[in-house]
């Protein structure tokens, strides 16, 4: 028995790597690499059994991995896209997830034929989108104006929305629909917020200071990070079966198409009206909703808790969640490129080159390239340097690559790669590995310097190891 754990536990990790692989292979989403696998080897082939294999430890294990995604997302939010794209994420959030939770109510009762407790608790399931779908889409489009940071916002804080307004129906729902049921879910909507926010400033503020204080080695960095975010996470706060599956209908095709051509973009069209917005750009985020592990993991926990409570066509939200999550993927993940290059918010196969370093020379390679209208950037320390870059009319930017404030004002669109050319060598190494994160490590070269003899423009680049004639 033991053996067979360790062959199935191994599998999924071999399973799972090998469907991000082929997913970075053919440039789509990684969960639809993985739900494609998940179903295949679970519902399909039965050969993987979640349940048997976990057990009681399913959900709990679920919960904590919904978590860390959730906290990995938080990790990526910069506070200073705020200043521009402010109003219109507060309005997507509030009055959009609110437009979205009674369209998907609405159809759930009158399309799926669900009681309206039911349909109520799967309309609030269905309101989050999903960092781990929307963020490999944004990193392969580096979609141009605001858009790219609206859907990261809105993708990372709309999951713990969701899942609150979820805990909040089922809370009524259990009480039942009345006073009593409507004030326990007040309360509960307290507790949550308050302990959690608690939770929260206390873990980050434990964090800061034994980090500022240096009682924590660079080696547990990361582990104490998880170890706290897990603390917080608890104090405040693959299981598909083929026979489900085989009991949907065209109701819940038709309710999934309702969700995406009617819920979605009344609530974008609302929420950005009369904003600074381009129509490209809210026609695109009309275009950009796709559900998640969050829905999935949510949809799990109270669709058997319903059950028990009375109310058998709860037993019908896991498929139809799991319906949304990969209709939704699998249209947003292959139209997204398509639509945005057809809007001109973002560029297939960029040529243009950032360069890290704004010497002379570098000026003069960056000027023909330009002219020949390959977009160019050049970053730099050196005022002299950008002064004249500015008066040979070369795009710049003053600051240090390695600085994230210098990174963050650099305007991605048009450029593919990353040129390393200051006459530091460690800082030229030191970029290539920030930058493969935002090029792709075969994307991101670095000049060498001889500290005996002058440089020139023959000498070889390297990139990932190989030597390259330049």
């Amino acid at each position: 028995m033991s053996h067979e754990i360790l062959l199935h536990l191994t599998a999924i990790l071999v399973l799972g790597i090998l469907a991000q692989w082929i997913a970075w292979r053919v440039r789509l989403p990684s969960i639809l690499a993985l739900l494609a696998t998940g179903i295949v080897a679970g519902p399909v082939t039965g050969w993987l059994e979640p349940n048997e294999l976990f057990g009681n430890l399913m959900l709990p294990l679920v919960s904590l991995s919904v978590a860390v995604i959730l906290y990995e997302g938080g990790l990526n939010l910069k506070l200073h896209e705020l200043h521009e794209i402010g109003n219109v994420f507060i309005r997507l959030t509030t009055i959009g997830a609110a437009i979205a939770w009674l369209v998907g109510t609405v159809a759930a009762h009158f399309i799926l034929d669900f009681q309206w407790p039911v349909a109520t608790l799967l309309g609030a399931i269905l309101v989050v989108t999903g960092p781990t779908v929307i963020g490999p889409i944004l990193r392969h489009l580096r979609l141009r104006g605001k858009v790219s940071a609206l859907l990261k916002w809105e993708g990372i804080i709309i999951d713990p929305v969701g899942a609150t307004l979820a805990v909040l129906v089922f809370t009524v729902v259990q009480a039942g629909v009345s006073s009593e049921g409507f004030h326990d879910a007040a309360i509960d909507l307290a507790q949550t917020l308050g302990i959690g926010m608690v939770a929260g400033f206390l873990a980050a503020g434990i964090l800061i200071l034994v980090l500022a204080r240096f009682w924590v080695p660079d080696a547990l960095h990361n582990p104490v990070s998880l170890m706290l975010m897990f603390a917080a996470f608890t104090t405040s706060s693959a299981r598909l079966q083929l026979d489900q599956l085989r009991e949907l209908g065209w109701d819940s095709f038709a309710f999934v198409a309702v969700m995406i051509l009617a819920a979605r973009p009344l609530s974008v069209l609302v929420a950005t009206w009369r904003s600074t917005l381009t129509w490209q750009e809210r026609f695109f985020l009309c275009c950009m909703a796709p559900r998640g592990i969050v829905a999935a993991a949510i949809s799990s926990v109270f669709a058997l808790s319903l059950v028990r409570e009375g109310y058998p066509d709860a037993v019908k939200i896991v498929p139809v969640t799991f319906l949304v999550v990969f209709v939704t993927v699998l249209l947003y993940g292959l139209a997204a490129s398509p639509i945005a290059r057809w809007l001109g918010l973002t560029q297939a196969n960029p040529q243009g080159i950032l360069f890290v370093g704004a010497d002379p020379w570098v000026q003069t390679v960056a000027k023909a390239l330009h002219d020949e209208g390959c977009r160019v950037l050049l970053i730099d320390t050196d005022w002299e340097n950008l002064s004249q870059c500015r008066m040979a009319g070369l795009p710049c930017l003053y600051g240090s690559a390695l600085a994230e404030a210098a990174r963050e004002e650099i305007d991605y669109t048009g450029l593919g790669r990353m040129l390393a050319v200051t006459s530091n060598n460690e800082v030229n190494s030191l970029a290539c590995l920030h930058y493969a994160e935002d090029f792709g490590r075969q994307e991101v070269y670095q000049l060498p310097f001889s500290p005996f003899k002058p440089c020139t423009t023959r000498e070889r680049v390297i990139s990932q190891g190989y030597i390259l004639d330049a």
